[in-house]
């Protein structure tokens, strides 16, 4: 049931690659057999996946779209969205740390200098090094194109970071962190620049917090403390944080993937609590609205993994505004995870408030990636604005044509 629902998402990441097919067989037996398994402790005890990243290391995943030739496996954006929505089948704390790394590695190759090409992407690419972002500051909201962490010069040279980032993912394995910061740029650009910040520097701190959903997944606060780097270790130009902000829209490695893989598996456990599959569970698909419930979410699920489909494609195509494009798969996504768990709580019952029941760790999984930026306004703002632009466009290019002009011409 569950592959004909993902067929069309599935197709459009793999574009009839036979060898990225293998691979992702390869990943879905690391999956089914390590990942998956300790996924209910890790929550329980908010434990650091140790041993599914190294076994996530074995198949490649950390180099996953990095090219041969650098030390990857040379695998398109469009397989790693389809590697982090298996990855949150199995455990959504895995997922989002290997998808901020797949992010981290992205920027590192396309806009990191040389010494970042030669020395930080063969270790990325190996999974020697995880890579970890760091944007988001407290009480900031959204906005991020002014951050108050800084960049200032040295006297022997060198620069220092202080400032304190949060809601940052992967913090415990992290070797090295993306980190934006406000610094002396070129007249005219936004303050925002990217640098990068080696996790053993000194004057380099984290505090992981206790959260709802993603326990294990080591997300809180990077504290910098006078931190020296070097002018070599800006990632692009001064002043192009947003702009790279952006590029992390331009491929579907983002959220929305989690979001698809949290939303079939707890599809998958309220079909069985309904049909009394599931240990402690009885069969209640006798009653109608148990039935309109299983079929609202499974519409719910089809819908997300079409439009996710249709978003793959686009990226493959390089269309036009592709931001917005790829975030109509993240608020999509995010908001059906939601509605099935909530479908699924209102099934289970009891079941739902029990701690060691499945069910309400999933629950509380199908929250997380709603709250991930950028923000659903934001993205509707967006979607808003193209929408209108396009629409204006139209109006223009056709003079306002009346639509009935050509009634009955075919």
């Amino acid at each position: 049931m569950m592959q004909s629902l993902r067929r069309t998402f599935v197709d459009a990441c793999l574009a009839d690659d036979a060898r990225a097919r293998d691979w992702c067989g390869a990943l879905h037996e690391v999956c089914r057999d390590v990942v998956a398994p300790g996924a209910a402790a890790r929550d329980r005890e908010a434990r650091y996946p140790a041993e599914a990243l190294a076994a996530l290391r074995e198949v490649g995943v950390f180099g996953l779209t990095i090219p041969e030739e650098l030390g990857g496996i040379g695998m398109t954006p469009g397989v790693a969205t389809l590697a982090i929505e298996e990855l949150a089948a199995a455990c959504p704390s895995v997922a989002a740390i290997v998808m901020f790394h797949l992010q981290v590695a992205r920027r590192t190759l396309y806009s990191g200098s040389r010494r970042h090409l030669q020395d930080h992407l063969p270790r990325l690419a190996s999974g020697e090094w995880l890579g970890a972002s760091a944007w988001s500051e407290s009480g900031s909201g959204s906005q991020k194109s002014a951050p108050r962490a800084r960049m200032t010069p040295s006297p022997d040279g060198t620069w220092r970071i202080s400032g304190e980032k949060v809601w940052c993912t992967g913090l415990r394995g992290a070797a090295l962190f993306h980190v934006l910061v406000s610094g002396p740029v070129p007249e005219g650009r936004p303050p925002a620049t990217f640098v990068a910040v080696s996790g053993s520097a000194h004057g380099v701190s984290i505090e992981p917090r206790d959260m709802l959903g993603l326990r294990a997944s080591s997300t809180g606060t990077l504290r910098l403390d006078e931190v020296a780097i070097s002018s070599d270790d800006v990632i692009g130009a001064p002043g192009s944080g947003m702009a790279l902000m952006q590029e992390n829209h331009r491929t579907c490695i983002h959220p929305g993937a989690i979001a698809l893989g949290i939303a079939r598996s707890v599809f998958e456990l309220t079909v069985g609590i309904a049909s009394g599959a599931v240990h402690g569970s009885s069969d209640i698909t006798g009653h109608q609205n148990t039935r309109f419930q299983l079929a609202d979410s499974e519409l719910d699920l089809l819908s997300a993994y079409a439009v996710a489909g249709h978003a793959v494609r686009l990226v493959a195509g390089d269309a036009p505004d592709l931001p917005s494009e790829s975030m109509k798969f993240k608020i999509v996504a995010s908001a059906a995870a939601r509605r099935i768990a909530d479908r699924a709580m209102l099934l289970g019952g009891a079941k739902g408030f029990d701690r060691d029941a499945p069910l309400e760790r999933w629950f509380r999984e199908a929250q997380a990636t709603g709250l991930m930026g950028p923000t659903a306004e934001i993205i509707r703002e967006r979607m808003a604005e193209q929408l209108l632009r396009t629409y204006a466009e139209s109006n223009k290019s056709n003079e306002r044509r009346d639509p009935l002009a050509d009634a009955g011409k075919a």
